[in-house]
């Protein structure tokens, strides 16, 4: 344990000392200083009683070889400040965060670093256990953040339904490169998207045999016998799509995704946190989303929908679908 964290070992077997190499990061980190020292100023935590207080929650290697070494447990955040450490024996950590609440903004920030380390956030698309948890940071990333050096690195993501949010990586960029680092996590409550009655356990039925992406202008009627129309959007590459709709008496225009991944199969039914965004159009005029940024290395068929709720009475719409161009998927090693 000593040998794989000399930060630690430094603290614990020695009283301070400027020639300590590792002094000089200490110092920089007074809350790892004040966490290794026990209840008085002269005594010192031993190793074992730091791995068994401090290291386990901290995601420490307990230095020993074999699968225990190996093994990545998902840890548990809290709110506030918490602490970390990577190294070449334990290269990443991968995080839930307790009790995260529907429609929220969560921002996470990681500074004191003293080497590069990067950070990502993934979401269970598939329902599918990969070997280091639910999400596989390869594949279901959401949102990376991988600044150079020891820049702070930051995420900020809306949460609409945490459930669908499970897990984040702190990662080293590059071997060697072995560091602390402290998570600040903070949530705010943001405005919550009320589903309609009418559409929850709605089944999702296209309104026609064709997608927004291959016939991106639209047009329709919508009546008290048909208040819905809903268009697939079967992107075929990451990217910004900007939705604009024109239509008259309060009309919606909805962004649903159909979160139950790809295995199990897409349920086509809407749910009540399915419905990511919307704008209405008050009277006669416009309502638009703007720049929504998918980020995944391959889409699901039928995995997005966008619809179209008239207020009551009779709505003429165009609904015009614009995808604003590609952007690199950026996933965690």
């Amino acid at each position: 344990y000593l040998n794989a964290n000399p930060d630690v070992s430094a603290a614990v077997q020695a009283q301070p000392r400027v020639d300590n190499p590792f002094e000089a990061s200490l110092n920089l980190n007074p809350e790892l200083r004040a966490k290794i020292k026990a209840q008085t100023q002269t005594q010192l935590l031993s190793a074992f009683q730091h791995y068994l207080k401090y290291g386990l929650k901290e995601g420490r290697s307990d230095g020993r070889n074999g699968s225990r070494e190996q093994e990545q447990r998902v840890l548990e955040l809290k709110t506030g400040i918490n602490y970390g450490f990577v190294s070449d024996s334990k290269p990443y950590n991968i995080y839930r965060i307790q009790n995260l609440q529907r429609d929220t903004r969560l921002t996470i920030t990681m500074t004191n670093l003293k080497a590069d380390a990067n950070i990502v956030i993934g979401r269970d698309f598939d329902g599918q256990v990969s070997s280091t948890g639910l999400v596989d940071f390869n594949t279901e990333a959401i949102q990376v953040s991988d600044l150079p050096g020891t820049n702070p690195e930051k995420l900020n993501v809306v949460i609409r339904d945490p459930q669908f949010y499970t897990e984040i990586k702190v990662y080293q960029a590059q071997k060697g490169q072995n560091t602390p680092y402290r998570l600040n996590i903070q949530t705010t409550p943001i405005t919550p998207i009320i589903t309609p009655p009418e559409l929850i356990n709605k089944p999702i039925i296209p309104t026609n045999n064709f997608d927004l992406v291959n016939l991106p202008v639209v047009s329709g009627t919508l009546s008290p016998q048909k208040p819905i129309d809903l268009y697939p959007i079967n992107l075929v590459a990451n990217g910004n799509f900007s939705l604009e709709l024109q239509a008259e008496n309060n009309t919606k225009l909805q962004l649903i995704e159909n979160k139950i991944g790809n295995n199990p199969n897409l349920n086509n039914i809407i749910n009540d946190s399915e419905l990511i965004d919307v704008a209405t159009v008050n009277a006669t005029g416009s309502a638009v989303i703007q720049n929504r940024l998918i980020n995944r290395p391959y889409l699901i068929p039928n995995q997005y929908f966008v619809g179209v709720q008239s207020g009551g009475g009779i709505s003429n719409y165009n609904l015009q679908f614009k995808f604003l161009g590609s952007v690199p998927f950026r996933s965690a090693p």
